[in-house]
């Protein structure tokens, strides 16, 4: 288990990885070609694309959790009928929002363009969408199986040759005239092809009794599976809006130009938010496999340990952007966006920061069928954040709509932690003695290294910003290991890793 638990999380660790340098060496691309209003309406639209991705109903860890559940109780039926069921939908699911995206883009196109005259780039870029929507859907399937398995090594293989090349294209082939267009047709294509090939991968893996005939399709498997997904689909409709309405409420209220001041500062921290997700992704599938299986000893162990270790990961982390995030942004995209970052950037890095303390909560409340409570409070705290954001853009601009996303992404954070501990048996004393507090004493130290290294010396220069990273991160790792870890931990980490060549 653990070997598979380290293979799997590193492999989604890598994946953030290639994904982070891309980042890093295309964003600067992106804005200098786009501009600051397509760049902008391309964050939106990335918003509103993840809207329409939700009208799969909450159904992808749906599938993750029952073909984990299936494969361990090895039910051949009830996996041939989920997979069946499940694509059907799906794809109908496609269709519909592909017949969206080409009413829009036949009728309404006017809606994203600055100028008197729609702009022929607008229309192609909605049909595009409808293209990846129509492939898109269906592919959910196979990737929930796929994950549902736990081949996460696999999938990520796939995702990362395709994300090389397509990036690769982006770099080579883009000018400000193509700019926009082509990054949707790349996007597109890439998608397309990626979900193409984890069909491939889920016939060699999937029963010799599967058969994608309409026999299989079951009305009443799929009515149980909807009625699991559809806390999921609350939840997720819940966390886009809370992580993604801020753009649109930025790019409506101060013009698309504005949102490239939040969403830099914002996509920047969200790769903490993508590196804790990766990891935690993979436990899904565990905790059900535990849940039916009944084994809750062994699956509050791996709770408690795997969170102790998730956090003292994230929370140097958090602490070295909110300190260093503003220079960052300056030398990285230019002066004029990292110039009055630093209170942005804190704000978000505080969003993520306290729900990060028990990083594990959605994947096992959702394995172990227990998530409503994500979904009742999510909605809350999106229907919070969207109204105070449309307040606060008024009064305080971009800083202000990300002060009002610190607060209600936080807010609910400690009843999350008593409902877990409710069902794991532990107190939330005993869990934040264990996993918490055992990472404070290491990133406070850190983080006052850091801050002296940015009054002190230069930091508006990447060999300064390096520099204080590497000090930083060298300090907190002596730190960590001489007192966040025990020494059984110490021994059982040493003792593994030779294990996994």
């Amino acid at each position: 288990m653990f070997k598979k638990l380290v293979i799997n999380s590193g492999s989604n660790v890598t994946l953030d990885v290639l994904r982070m340098m891309i980042i890093f060496i295309m964003t600067p691309i992106y804005v200098n070609n786009l501009g600051s209003y397509d760049y902008g309406l391309w964050e939106m639209i990335a918003v509103v694309t993840g809207y329409m991705g939700m009208l799969d109903l909450g159904i992808k860890p749906a599938i993750v959790r029952y073909t984990a559940k299936y494969h361990a109780e090895d039910d051949v039926e009830s996996l041939v009928k989920l997979v069946m069921s499940t694509l059907v939908f799906l794809a109908v699911v496609g269709l519909i929002a592909c017949l969206i995206l080409l009413v829009f883009g036949t009728y309404y196109v006017d809606l994203l363009s600055s100028a008197a005259i729609v702009e022929e780039k607008y229309i192609l870029v909605s049909y595009l969408l409808g293209v990846q929507f129509l492939i898109m859907f269906p592919g959910y399937m196979a990737e929930s199986v796929l994950e549902g398995y736990q081949l996460y090594v696999q999938k990520n293989l796939v995702t990362m040759i395709n994300t090389a090349i397509g990036s690769s294209l982006l770099y080579f082939l883009i000018e400000p005239t193509n700019a926009l267009v082509l990054l949707v047709f790349v996007n597109v294509a890439g998608i397309s092809i990626k979900y193409l090939v984890y069909f491939i991968l889920i016939r060699n893996i999937l029963p010799k009794e599967m058969k994608y005939e309409l026999k299989n399709i079951s009305i009443s498997r799929l009515k149980n599976i909807l009625g699991f997904g559809v806390k999921s689909f609350v939840q997720g409709v819940a966390y886009q809006i809370q992580n993604g309405a801020d753009k649109v409420i930025i790019g409506v209220t101060l013009g698309p130009a504005a949102v490239p001041y939040y969403s830099l500062p914002s996509n920047l921290v969200n790769i903490v938010r993508t590196l804790g997700f990766s990891i935690t992704n993979v436990f899904m599938p565990l905790f059900s496999e535990m849940d039916a299986l009944k084994d809750h000893d062994k699956a509050r162990t791996v709770y408690v340990t795997a969170s102790k270790l998730l956090v003292a990961l994230l929370m140097p982390m958090c602490v070295g952007l909110a300190i260093l995030g503003g220079p960052f942004i300056s030398i990285w995209i230019g002066k004029q966006y990292g110039d009055g970052a630093d209170a942005i950037v804190i704000f978000l890095v505080l969003s993520i920061a306290l729900p990060m303390l028990d990083p594990f909560r959605t994947k096992y409340l959702t394995a172990i069928g227990q998530h409503g409570i994500l979904a009742k409070l999510g909605t809350v705290a999106a229907l919070l954040n969207v109204g105070f954001s449309i307040l606060a853009v008024s009064y305080w601009g971009v800083v202000g709509v990300a002060l009002v996303t610190a607060f209600t992404a936080s807010m609910f954070a400690p009843i999350y932690l008593v409902k877990v501990c409710g069902h794991l048996g532990i107190s939330v004393v005993d869990y934040v003695k264990l996993s918490i507090i055992p990472s404070l004493l290491p990133s406070v130290v850190m983080g006052l290294l850091v801050y002296f290294f940015r009054v002190n010396l230069d930091v508006q220069t990447w060999w300064g910003i390096s520099s204080a990273v590497l000090v930083g991160a060298t300090v907190y790792f002596i730190l960590a290991w001489s007192f966040t870890l025990r020494t059984s931990e110490k021994q059982l980490i040493l003792a593994r890793l030779p294990q996994l060549s």
